[in-house]
């Protein structure tokens, strides 16, 4: 059966939550109107511009002549609030002169060529200033001068692309020139897997790797290359097997007999061996030589930011990064 409640106006601090039986005991950005409770206000944009990346951190603080202000970090470039305007305080990583442009006809992708490695990835910021439109493009200066640029792709360790809003009508090839100041990178928006050079375990193994038994004798003949297991149902379709000291390619696995084929003696500059029936065999088809990359995946963090303030100065840290 439903029963009607009343409950009565205001907040009665002074008991528990349990006790306070018919009361409210807390609650933000309330007022109490004709014995209700009424929401007052609630939140409203901040200024009219739009933030670059996704927000990550938020700081306010004030100076000694008692200016408010707020710090936000994006993933892509710190802020500043004051006063009603954002301010762009993000720390400048790389400050490269001497870059110049490549456009193609009807196309809005511009390729910047830096004349040093520029380390940056996709999506990081540059700003850009003292620019010579390349000419015969169809760009002006004051196309790029004092234009932050999001990297759209990263061609080479010494060319980015960027996206124009409108297409060059001309092409061109490494003309015009700028100053570029690199920001520094913060990271991705979101948590996300990433895999490469580094990810995987030490010496090049793998975790957990399948392993069985060798059932027919393998003579050291370069000619030899079907190899019986006792059990190849843990084992890929194509990879590299290890016995003893000597490597094995194969390109096909049987599971109904359990027999490896097609692949090379002697791999990854291994020597040619004999193996007895019984000897051990491992799948280290996941294995990871020197120089290779390594496909086991890790989670990359997202861009963060920790902001504080000591005193009146502001100290942003761009997490597991350097701090400013």
């Amino acid at each position: 059966m439903l029963q009607k409640v009343n409950f009565r106006p205001g907040f009665n601090k002074q008991v528990t939550a349990t006790g306070a039986e018919a009361q409210w005991t807390g609650g933000d950005y309330v007022r109490f109107r004709y014995g209700t409770p009424e929401k007052i206000g609630g939140w409203d944009q901040l200024g009219g511009d739009s933030l670059t990346g996704a927000g990550r951190a938020l700081h306010q603080f004030d100076d000694n002549a008692g200016i408010k202000y707020a710090a936000i970090g994006t993933n892509r470039i710190l802020y500043l609030y004051s006063g009603g305007q954002y301010y762009d305080i993000h720390p400048i990583d790389k400050t490269i002169t001497g870059c110049d442009f490549s456009t193609t006809n009807t196309e809005t992708a511009v390729t910047i060529t830096f004349p040093s490695v520029h380390g940056m990835s996709e999506d990081d910021i540059v700003l850009l200033d003292t620019v010579t439109a390349p000419p015969g493009s169809g760009f002006t200066d004051a196309d790029f001068e004092d234009k932050k640029f999001m990297a759209t792709s990263i061609p080479t360790a010494t060319t980015i692309t960027v996206t124009m809003g409108s297409a060059a009508t001309g092409t061109t090839a490494n003309v015009g020139s700028a100053r570029a100041q690199t920001y520094y990178t913060v990271g991705p928006p979101n948590e996300i897997g990433g895999f490469g050079y580094g990810t995987g375990q030490w010496s090049g193994t793998a975790s957990g790797p399948a392993t069985t038994t060798l059932v027919t004798t393998i003579a050291s003949d370069m000619a030899v290359t079907t190899v019986v297991l006792t059990s190849s149902v843990a084992f890929p379709s194509s990879g590299t097997i290890r016995i003893g000291t000597e490597d094995i390619g194969f390109t096909a696995n049987d599971i109904a007999t359990g027999t490896l084929t097609g692949g090379p003696r002697a791999d990854n500059g291994t020597t040619l061996a004999l193996h007895t029936a019984g000897a051990t065999i491992t799948n280290i088809t996941d294995y990871v030589g020197w120089g290779q990359s390594s496909t086991e995946e890790v989670t990359l963090e997202p861009g963060l930011w920790v902001l504080d303030n000591y005193g009146t100065t502001l100290i942003a840290l761009i997490y597991n990064g350097k701090c400013f």
